[in-house]
């Protein structure tokens, strides 16, 4: 395939997985305002958080099987269409219950991108290329985010929380229609004779070694999305705009440790497990910081620190690791079976903090944070070690 044909379909893809964050992160800009009009409580927040991360975890697990076998333009067309059309119908404000279902479906559809979008960048380039590739598709997340914050915040106040939902639905039924314009012009591999069953990859050793502190940084990475509107809010009473102000730089700092990781991994030598163990490192002491009664730029700060150090994280476990297993055709499984670990860690966070953060303070959300980071640093240095000593 020309390099311009397929750079063009890579900047589709870029902007098609950024925009599935503008349809993700609005209902924790929206959150507030729900709340407000009592259509929500908090812990109706936590529980629609857990479950859109639930969803996405289980529909990663099936679509991650799916995607090494269905061509990439039907699996991110059909998600993005889904997507799309849930938030249309939650800008119709429906309760709680009704909510919850087309968020949930939200979240099927949009676990039905990733896999696909790795299989069609490791087709169109060879393999350095398509890792290297990779390292910066990666920052879509945090553009996404930084977009979400922007355009929500702006529409909220502007037009009202309605539409908060129906302009991110609408712009993922756009580029619905641009996947189909341009990956259904990618022709893949069949699958290869080399290529391993589900209950072999669920017996490789690789994966078992790194599951725990996928699912950890998945605890923390999601967690700060869902929430940080909510705690600068009630941790030191400010309106939505005002914190719209000091949440934009959490994905913003995120943003740059996104980017920074090509640079990290060629200073450490492609050492990605040592990456992860000190970037885990620095959610500790990050953690530690927003225990302490700190003013608002300071906690902004700690935060964006942990959310950059858990987007390097993620760049280790989801965007390099996968590629291990491009010789056998199971990227796209391996993909899923990591963002399995990494959804369920933010359901399990989502779930357990819509309550203690409602009975103990957010404080006791982030002494989580440092724990895990801790169990996942030992865990990190001593298959390192192990490594090293064969």
């Amino acid at each position: 395939m020309k390099r311009t044909k397929s750079n063009r379909i890579f900047l589709v893809c870029y902007l098609a997985y950024t925009s599935i964050y503008i349809g993700r992160l609005n209902f924790s800009m929206a959150s507030p305002g729900l709340k407000e009009i009592f259509i929500l409580n908090q812990e109706q927040i936590g529980i629609i958080g857990s479950v859109f991360f639930v969803v996405y975890a289980l529909g990663r697990i099936i679509n991650g099987y799916l995607g090494d076998r269905v061509s990439p333009w039907t699996m991110m067309s059909t998600g993005l269409f889904v997507a799309g059309a849930s938030n249309l119908v939650i800008g119709l404000l429906p309760p709680f219950i009704g909510i919850l279902l087309l968020w949930g479906s939200n979240a099927y559809a949009q676990s039905m991108l990733w896999s696909s979008l790795t299989r069609t960048v490791s087709e169109i380039y060879e393999y350095q290329k398509a890792k290297k590739m990779m390292s910066y598709m990666i920052s879509s997340v945090a553009v996404g985010n930084i977009l979400a914050i922007l355009v929500c915040t702006g529409i909220i106040n502007s037009a009202g929380l309605r539409f908060a939902f129906i302009v991110p639905g609408a712009i993922l039924l756009v580029f619905c229609l641009a996947v189909l314009l341009t990956v259904s012009r990618v022709k893949c591999k069949p699958v290869q004779a080399t290529h391993l069953p589900m209950k072999e990859l669920a017996k490789d050793k690789r994966i078992h070694s790194v599951a725990l502190p996928t699912l950890f940084h998945g605890m923390i990475k999601d967690n700060i999305s869902l929430w940080m509107t909510l705690f600068f809010m009630a941790q030191y009473s400010i309106d939505l705009e005002e914190s719209a102000y000091f949440v934009l730089l959490i994905p913003v700092v995120g943003l740059v440790g996104r980017l920074a990781y090509p640079f990290l991994s060629r200073f450490y030598k492609e050492k990605e497990y040592r990456i992860a163990s000190h970037a885990f490192m620095v959610c500790i002491g990050a953690a530690l910081i927003l225990l302490c009664d700190v003013p608002p730029i300071v906690a902004m700060i700690a935060l964006s620190l942990i959310y950059a150090a858990v987007s390097v994280v993620n760049g280790v476990f989801l965007s390099a690791f996968p590629l291990q297993f491009a010789v056998t055709g199971n990227q796209a499984s391996v993909s899923g079976i990591m963002d399995f670990f990494n959804y369920f860690g933010a359901a399990i966070g989502s779930l357990v903090f819509g309550f203690i953060t409602e009975n103990l303070g957010y404080s006791s959300m982030f002494l989580t944070f440092a724990l895990v980071s801790l169990i996942s640093v030992l865990i990190i240095e001593r298959k390192i070690m192990v490594e090293n000593f064969r």
